[in-house]
């Protein structure tokens, strides 16, 4: 779910920051996420997309998570 999106451009370039929230087992997780974005025939196409939780794993999900 957004919360305050802010986003900007010059020329051909894009980019644009949110601190959005997910559910997850109905609890609610802030998450921060960036992109970049290009202005290719007259269509904006995402170069880079970054999120991340702002939280331990074992507070967001209530467990610890392994790779």
């Amino acid at each position: 779910m957004p919360r305050n999106p802010k986003a900007f451009t010059e020329g051909t370039v894009g980019w644009a920051a949110d601190r959005p929230t997910f559910v997850v087992g109905g609890k609610e997780i802030p998450l921060r996420l960036t992109l970049v974005l290009h202005r290719e025939g007259g269509e904006w196409k995402v170069v880079q997309l970054h999120s991340s939780i702002g939280v331990p794993n074992e507070e967001a999900f209530g467990k610890e998570l392994t790779v």
